[in-house]
């Protein structure tokens, strides 16, 4: 049995203030302006974080890249008691000829050290972004080489 009009009325209301709410619920996934995606490459006491426009290779520290929760690794600690469903992203910043981190949690950014933030990123489903003046450009050669 086909549903009344009021029926439809009711599923297409209902349907309308769902995705309402879902806008406004869900966190902002707009890039920030000067800001690159990139994506980590652990290795040994490093990381890089790579896009297509540059990377960006960061000392950070065994303790930081280690792989598995160690009690007695601050790092790993830290990472373990972040709540990932609440950051939203985690952005990298030039801070007075240094690095900072910006860890954007819920909409309200706080910053911290680098190291705490690539923790977190090795360790949890976290989006990074770079400053653009932050990266190294990749090498392209010119077309005919």
């Amino acid at each position: 049995m086909p549903a009344s009009p009021s029926e439809v009325r009711m599923i297409t209301v209902l349907l309308v203030m769902g995705l309402l709410a879902m806008f406004f619920v869900m966190p902002s996934f707009t890039v920030p302006s000067g800001m690159e995606q990139v994506s980590l490459i652990r290795g040994d006491g490093w990381v890089i974080l790579s896009s297509d426009r540059g990377y960006l290779r960061l000392d950070v520290g065994r303790q930081v890249t280690e792989e598995g929760y160690s009690p007695r690794n601050p790092y790993s600690f830290f990472s373990e008691i972040a709540d990932d469903s609440r950051i939203d992203r985690i952005e990298i910043l030039p801070y007075l000829g240094k690095m900072t981190c910006n860890a954007v949690i819920s909409g309200k950014g706080y910053t911290t050290d680098v190291r705490n933030c690539i923790a977190i990123a090795l360790r949890k489903d976290v989006p990074v972004f770079v400053s653009r003046d932050l990266l190294t450009s990749k090498y392209v050669p010119a077309e005919g080489f």
